[in-house]
């Protein structure tokens, strides 16, 4: 991978994306079953901030 791809690829992450992949680390840190991440997933109030009306 030459520097333009990694910068392309990088300038469109966005803050989900991010968050997604820090919560996937600290489940494999923390040694979580599948079925543990997934309800640390779906519990997360930060995760559905995405998908609340704006008028909320």
């Amino acid at each position: 991978m030459d520097m333009n791809s990694i910068k392309d690829q990088v300038s469109n992450l966005t803050l989900y994306d991010l968050k997604a992949g820090v919560r996937k680390v600290q489940n494999a840190v923390m040694n979580y079953t599948e079925m543990e991440s997934k309800v640390r997933t779906i519990t997360n109030p930060s995760a559905h901030q995405h998908f609340r009306p704006k008028n909320q």
